[in-house]
């Protein structure tokens, strides 16, 4: 399946998943929060929905992280959280770094909230130029991609 990111000068992108495959270990620390499955139920880029998003699936175990869509890799790498931040009211921090695709190969900076069995990321994997947002309400900005998931199992 594909996913389609419109780039700040409105180019359209169509990012399509390989066939690879990762081996991963298990992992300690605050990592350990996000650890597990997670599918996407509802998604925006630059403030508009991205159905093509719905249904990927994000993995992450001993500091890796994959997204796949129908049994097919899209992305992969690694990732870090910095959980602790300044102030009271500034969301976590997420960085992915992808290098299993050429499609948006690259960091990815972004903010992240767990509630449950719920998490929303908004990162700049949209236009990785652009600054790591620092609130959720930037999820509408032009080049910033917001993904809701539902943890599986």
């Amino acid at each position: 399946m594909d996913r389609v990111i419109n780039t700040t000068d409105q180019q359209r992108t169509t990012l399509e998943c390989g066939t690879a495959l990762t081996t991963v270990q298990p992992l300690s620390g605050p990592e350990t929060e996000l650890e597990g499955v997670w599918m996407a139920v509802a998604a925006t880029v630059s403030g508009q929905p991205a159905p093509q998003i719905v249904g990927q699936r994000l993995s992450f175990r001993d500091r890796r992280f994959k997204i796949s869509k129908d049994g097919r890799l899209c992305y992969g790498g690694t990732f870090s959280l910095d959980p602790m931040t300044e102030a009271e009211d500034d969301p976590a921090r997420i960085r992915f770094h992808q290098t299993a695709s050429e499609t948006l190969m690259g960091t990815w900076q972004g903010i992240y909230e767990r509630s449950g069995n719920a998490l929303t990321i908004v990162d700049n994997s949209a236009a990785m130029t652009k600054r790591r947002p620092i609130s959720f309400a930037e999820w509408s900005k032009e080049g910033y991609v917001t993904v809701h998931f539902v943890r599986q199992g």
